[in-house]
C-alpha cells in the first residue's frame, strides 16, 4: 500500500478512507479538517488473520464450534451464528485456558447429543401421531360401515316380521273361516235322521256278517256229505 499523497511507501492506513498514509503526511491528512481520523500501523494491521470464512475482511473474533478455532469477521460471524446450535465466541487478542476450551468443548458435545436425541423422539412422535391419524381415519370408517349394515340387517328382519305377520293373519282367518263352515254343518244336521241312518248301517253289517256265517255253514255241510 502506498501514501495517497506522495506515493511513498504507507506507513499508516486511515480508518476515514481506508487510504495508505506515510509518516509525513501522515500529520498534514488529520490537520486537514475536523473530521475523526483513527490511524493503524501497517506492520501491526498485517499482523492481524484474515477472516476464515470470506478471506477478505480482517477476523475481530475466534469461535471453538467445531473443535477448532475459526477467525470471522464481523459480518462472517453473523453467518456462522446461525449455522449452528452452540457456539464459544472470543474476541480476537484474548486467549481462553487450554482447561477452559476442553470444558467448553465437552458441554458443547453434550449438549449437541441431547439436541439429537430430543429431535429424534420429536420425529418418532410425529411418526406415532400420523399412525394414530390414520387408525382413528380407519376405526371410524370401520365404524360407519358397521352400522350401515346393522341398519340394513334391521331392515331386512323388520320386513321378514312384517311378513310372517301377514301369513299368521291370512292363517288365522283361514282357520276361523274352516271352523265355522264345520260348525255350520254340524248345526244344519238332524239328530234323528243322523241316529236312523247310523242304525241302517249297523243293520246292513249284521246281516252281512249272518250271510257270511251261513253261507261257511253251508260249504262245511257239503264238505261232510
Amino acid at each position: 500500500m502506498d501514501c495517497i499523497k506522495c506515493s511513498a511507501p504507507a506507513f499508516f492506513e486511515c480508518k476515514c478512507s481506508s487510504c495508505g498514509l506515510c509518516q509525513n503526511c501522515a500529520v498534514a491528512h488529520v490537520m486537514s479538517d475536523n473530521s475523526i481520523h483513527v490511524l493503524l500501523e501497517i506492520s501491526l494491521f498485517n499482523s492481524i488473520s484474515k477472516c476464515d470464512s470470506c478471506k477478505i475482511n480482517y477476523a475481530k473474533v475466534s469461535c471453538l464450534c467445531q473443535d477448532d478455532k475459526k477467525r470471522f469477521c464481523s459480518d462472517c460471524i453473523r453467518i456462522h451464528l446461525e449455522k449452528n446450535s452452540s457456539h464459544c465466541v472470543e474476541p480476537i487478542g484474548s486467549q481462553m485456558p487450554q482447561r477452559e476450551i476442553l470444558k467448553y468443548q465437552e458441554k458443547r458435545r453434550k449438549i449437541e447429543y441431547l439436541s439429537f436425541e430430543v429431535k429424534k423422539n420429536l420425529e418418532a412422535l410425529k411418526e406415532c401421531r400420523e399412525k394414530v391419524k390414520v387408525y382413528r381415519q380407519n376405526l371410524i370408517k370401520n365404524l360407519e360401515n358397521s352400522t350401515l349394515e346393522a341398519q340394513s340387517q334391521a331392515g331386512k328382519c323388520k320386513n321378514q316380521l312384517k311378513s310372517l305377520y301377514f301369513e299368521l293373519q291370512t292363517s288365522i282367518s283361514h282357520s276361523e273361516n274352516e271352523g265355522s263352515l264345520a260348525d255350520n254343518l254340524i248345526n244344519s244336521t238332524d239328530p234323528e235322521a243322523l241316529e236312523k241312518g247310523l242304525n241302517l248301517v249297523d243293520a246292513k253289517l249284521q246281516t252281512e256278517s249272518t250271510a257270511k256265517s251261513i253261507m261257511s255253514a253251508c260249504k262245511f255241510i257239503s264238505n261232510k256229505s
